[in-house]
């Protein structure tokens, strides 16, 4: 019907069209770390453009940013607009910028801004990062990779009555956009956001490992990060224990596997599978590179996938 919006939250319905008035509207603009993305294995210790706009195409229950990827439930916001060449003006004013990162709300629902905006800095030579759910179409997904270097993909757990029940999404599209960023060549990252009682049953986090190790390559990084209660979950913060156990039992199929949302904790840093050298240290937002040197490890020489 005319006026209304559909789920993501940016389409509205106008007499014989579908329009978007929330194109080049921001939620936020600023500058950040690439490893809080999280990309580790992107540029660390250099910093990105981070754009956020508003909507997404899913529903999870504990979204952690769903002031903004669900509007509709959290009142009013502050949106700003900004034309391609102004955000070009603002990346170019951080002399270490890498480029941009698409990120907070799900990027894919204003595909068209994404596509304008990531084409214009691959053509300045800038780098474009996105930070997305998956949830995307193939001949969609093939516009973005042609002008996007990097992504991080969240996959939220991996049982399709999983994704019905709790996203209102599929796990069948998700897996196959993995596989296609995956077989495009494009720098890639997952994030599993560790949901009490509802993506922690550890048969099914042993195939997800696998998994990715299988499909994606098992220098793939995987960033496991703790839930903390948000909009319409209110179980308490993932236990610490928790954290330690699924990190340990994903290094044991994966050779880069980080946990977050755990201030100072020692999964931050990146050692090397082969020697078990210190190659990236971090703490928080601290990065220190020690042991890379051209891609490779500095003590073995083993090859780090990646862009260092």
């Amino acid at each position: 019907m005319p006026g209304e919006t559909g789920l993501c939250s940016v389409r509205v319905a106008q007499k014989n069209v579908i329009a978007n008035p929330y194109a080049s509207r921001l939620s936020s603009v600023g500058f950040d770390p690439v490893e809080k993305k999280p990309l580790f294995h992107f540029y660390p210790g250099r910093p990105i453009l981070s754009l956020g706009g508003i909507g997404c195409n899913l529903s999870c229950l504990w979204c952690q940013n769903y002031s903004i990827s669900q509007p509709a439930t959290s009142g009013t916001l502050t949106l700003n607009s900004f034309s391609v060449p102004e955000i070009l003006s603002v990346a170019r004013g951080e002399p270490r910028n890498i480029g941009v990162a698409f990120t907070y709300n799900e990027p894919t629902v204003n595909l068209e801004f994404l596509l304008d905006v990531a084409g214009a800095f691959q053509q300045s030579g800038m780098k474009c990062s996105m930070i997305t759910n998956g949830f995307i179409n193939p001949d969609p997904l093939e516009a973005i990779l042609e002008v996007v270097d990097a992504f991080n993909v969240d996959l939220k757990g991996f049982t399709e009555g999983f994704y019905g029940a709790c996203t209102k999404g599929r796990l069948d599209i998700v897996l196959q956009t993995l596989r296609l960023i995956r077989k495009a060549g494009k720098h890639l990252e997952v994030t599993f956001l560790v949901v009490p009682n509802l993506n922690t049953f550890i048969p099914d986090f042993d195939a997800m490992c696998r998994w990715i190790a299988d499909q994606l390559g098992d220098e793939t990084p995987l960033h496991i990060s703790r839930y903390h209660p948000a909009w319409k979950y209110r179980m308490p913060a993932t236990p610490y224990d928790l954290m330690v156990e699924l990190t340990g039992k994903a290094g044991d199929i994966l050779h880069f596997v980080y946990m977050g949302n755990v201030p100072g904790n020692v999964y931050e840093s990146t050692y090397c599978p082969g020697c078990g050298s210190l190659l990236i240290e971090r703490s928080g937002y601290s990065t220190v590179l020690r042991g890379l040197e051209h891609n490779k490890c500095s003590v073995c020489g083993r090859i780090i996938h990646g862009v260092f």
